[in-house]
């Protein structure tokens, strides 16, 4: 964790692996090494390492983390399944909102999305993507108020800028939009 910490990911990678030598069992190590090789590039080796985690152990961080690697690796329906065994709660509703998506149910990802800011209104992400999905739906007053509350809570965030420039232009505030884009270029002038 200490290497996660320090963003140094592939030396976290080798310590897990070593940890799964000494106990191929242990729950926690198996999620530490699936999360680390999905958010690395490798779902192929790191969702049967949580699924593995999660069969020994329930927790929701492995329930969410395979269900998300499942969803990024389009297998909408596994992920889905995956979260039917979860209890409500803000991170379940996000990622509800991810899959509602995914299977072209725009209204549905919005009233998923609207659940997780309900129960966390802080949840600066699950704002962004409620912005996002009114945005598809060309409800643009209720995009701009939903990432504008996202800008709010996560002002340092190059995308959520970004997603609100967007939004901003759809509603044709120009200025504004510039606004936005240039603090999104500024947050991350890569």
């Amino acid at each position: 964790m200490a290497h996660i910490r320090q963003r140094d990911f592939s030396r976290a990678l080798r310590e897990g692996e070593a940890a799964l030598k000494a106990d191929p069992s242990h729950p926690g190590a198996l999620q530490l090494v699936g999360t680390l090789c999905c958010q690395l590039g490798d779902p192929a080796k790191g969702v049967p390492l949580l699924q593995r985690s999660l069969a020994l152990a329930e927790n929701l961080t492995t329930r969410l983390n395979l269900a998300k690697a499942l969803l990024d690796g389009g297998r909408v329906g596994e992920a889905d399944a995956v979260l039917q065994k979860a209890g409500p709660s803000p991170d379940v509703w996000r990622l509800r909102g991810d899959l509602a998506k995914a299977r072209g149910d725009l209204p549905g990802a919005v009233a998923a999305l609207r659940e997780a800011v309900r129960a966390r209104p802080d949840y600066a992400d699950a704002w962004n993507n409620l912005g996002n999905r009114l945005r598809e739906l060309g409800d643009h007053a209720g995009a701009v108020e939903a990432i504008a509350r996202a800008v709010r809570l996560s002002p340092r965030a190059a995308t959520i800028q970004l997603n609100y420039s967007r939004a901003l232009q759809d509603a044709d505030l120009l200025e504004q939009a510039f606004e936005a884009a240039s603090e999104a270029l500024r947050l991350a002038p890569g």
